[in-house]
């Protein structure tokens, strides 16, 4: 397994590999607070892998995609980067939407799996909601399948997975000027090349922490809109402090030009955005 440093250093690598790296090198520091609660990066690697092991014995395939809708937590970020290890793309939706927008947005991204929360289930459910979407609480509510039922058995481990550079990582949606939720989809190779970008920029370190003060969906849309702001401080300890408990460095702000669009599934009207 390849140090931190030396991914750093790499074309290209994936954030699963570089949360595990750093759980290999430092399994005991800190990598996520949200209030009160914190964990490990050992603990988050150990999650994650638990969450793609689960996505897989659902039948979940790279190229997939699941859909999260609820307020900032460790489980949401849990599920998201365990997504990424297995392959499956991310569409992180805003809870704050309508219930429409909320339910166009799922069956626009063809989620397989939609984590929410009871307040998000409780305004879906105003309306017709897909009854054949599976649903994972993460709040421990009635929304869905626990989380912790859900899971894979602790010390699961998922099929390796190898990533295209182009492959989807998430699709994140902005209604621009008409109103009407549009997906855009960021590549892994994208999302690789902001981490770079803010170590750069900012001089990150092991014993740098991020401060992300906007909601995860908002924050993966810093890097293709004007929305939502990030602070970075350093931290003598290391830890990553965050209202959207982002860890590595995944979702620094950048400047993300237009590339115009291109090759995605036909099914998917979607605009494709890349770092130049």
């Amino acid at each position: 397994m390849k140090t931190a440093s030396v991914l750093l250093g790499e074309e290209f690598g994936t954030i699963s590999d570089l949360i595990h790296a750093h759980a290999c090198e430092r399994p005991a520091a800190v990598a996520l607070v949200e209030g009160d609660e914190r964990i490990s990066y050992g603990q988050l690697d150990e999650l994650m892998d638990r969450v793609a092991t689960a996505l897989q014995n659902d039948g979940l395939r790279t190229g997939d995609i699941v859909a999260i809708c609820a307020k900032t937590s460790i489980e949401y970020c849990a599920v998201f980067f365990g997504a990424l290890r297995a392959g499956i793309a991310v569409a992180p939706i805003s809870p704050s939407a309508t219930p429409k927008s909320i339910l166009s947005m799922i069956q626009d991204c063809d989620a397989k799996i939609l984590f929410l929360d009871k307040a998000v289930a409780d305004a879906v459910e105003r309306i017709d909601p897909p009854k054949n979407l599976r649903r994972v609480a993460l709040d421990s509510s009635s929304a869905g399948q626990l989380l912790s039922h859900w899971l894979a058995p602790a010390g699961a481990s998922p099929s390796r997975v190898v990533l295209d550079p182009n492959g989807i990582f998430n699709i994140i949606y902005s209604s621009g000027t008409t109103g009407e939720p549009k997906g855009i989809v960021h590549s892994h190779q994208m999302r690789w090349k902001l981490i770079a970008v803010t170590r750069a920029s900012a001089g990150y370190n092991a014993s740098s922490a991020s401060i992300v003060y906007a909601a995860v969906f908002q924050h993966y849309a810093c890097g293709t809109s004007s929305f939502g702001r990030l602070w970075r401080q350093s931290c003598p300890d290391g830890q990553v402090r965050s209202s959207a408990v982002l860890a590595a460095g995944t979702g620094a702000p950048c400047d993300a030009r237009h590339a115009g669009p291109s090759p995605i599934p036909s099914n998917h009207g979607r605009t494709r955005l890349r770092l130049l």
